[in-house]
């Protein structure tokens, strides 16, 4: 080949324009979104603000969408990370209850009349549980195995003890109690629960009346009869007098 020619090859070669490297704006947007969390400064992880953040997972995606994965990834963390404070999910889900539990405190008051009391208590689990239904799964173990749990078993039987109730009736008033506590709010919508945690709402009493009123009367026309009676069956009346007529049932007081 002649000079002339090589030198016009490779001031060609030169001339060519080297490929444009990938804009970082391109490569973030090939990223999946909402997955990167601003990382949690070392030193602040702390089992309570896991069991918080916990919490909040499941007060949005319920008990099932708990996973050491997702609660790694909103605190900005490793999974291991997670696992140096929980060895397991499973020890994380003990402590829930126990962490609603304290928030409510919900012997921390003063009656006279102890069935007055003892209305007021459970009064407030239900609220506990209208506010953080996810985690009621939990109740069958973790209800008596926290310390604050534990406690408020532990002071509701002394107030039945004091009471004058013998011991038989003090732990079946508990229990009773109890579920028919739990039970309201297990047949309550979101709508309802948040009656209960929030505060009332116009516009969530009229919805729930609607529901029953829209059902069809030619099948169902006793539950479009009871109507405005069946949406306000877990107002807080409906449950003062339910707790009434189980103290009554087991103590006939």
């Amino acid at each position: 080949m002649p000079a002339s020619s090589r030198k016009t090859l490779v001031k060609s070669a030169k001339s060519q324009p080297s490929p444009a490297p990938k804009s970082k704006a391109k490569s973030a947007r090939a990223a999946k979104p909402g997955r990167a969390k601003p990382a949690t400064p070392r030193g602040v992880l702390s089992q309570a603000l896991i069991l918080r953040t916990s919490l909040e997972i499941i007060d949005r995606d319920g008990l099932t969408g708990l996973t050491v994965r997702k609660l790694a990834e909103q605190l900005g963390v490793s999974a291991m990370a997670i696992y140096r404070h929980y060895q397991s999910k499973a020890e994380i889900e003990r402590q829930l209850v126990d962490l609603v539990v304290g928030d409510y405190d919900v012997t921390s008051h003063d009656e006279a009349d102890w069935r007055e009391w003892l209305y007021t208590t459970y009064a407030g689990m239900r609220a506990a549980l209208c506010a953080h239904p996810g985690v009621m799964p939990l109740l069958d173990n973790a209800s008596y195995q926290g310390g604050k749990a534990l406690a408020v078993m532990d002071r509701i039987l002394c107030k039945l003890n004091s009471a004058g109730l013998t011991a038989e009736q003090s732990a079946l008033l508990f229990h009773t109690l109890m579920a028919n506590m739990i039970g309201s709010v297990v047949l309550m919508n979101d709508e309802e629960r948040s009656l209960i945690a929030f505060g009332p709402n116009a516009e969530r009493q009229r919805s729930r009346k609607l529901s029953f009123e829209m059902v069809s009367l030619e099948p169902f026309p006793n539950i479009a009869l009871h109507a405005p009676q069946l949406a306000g069956i877990s107002g807080d009346q409906h449950f003062r007098d339910s707790v009434t007529l189980i103290i009554r049932a087991i103590t006939g007081q």
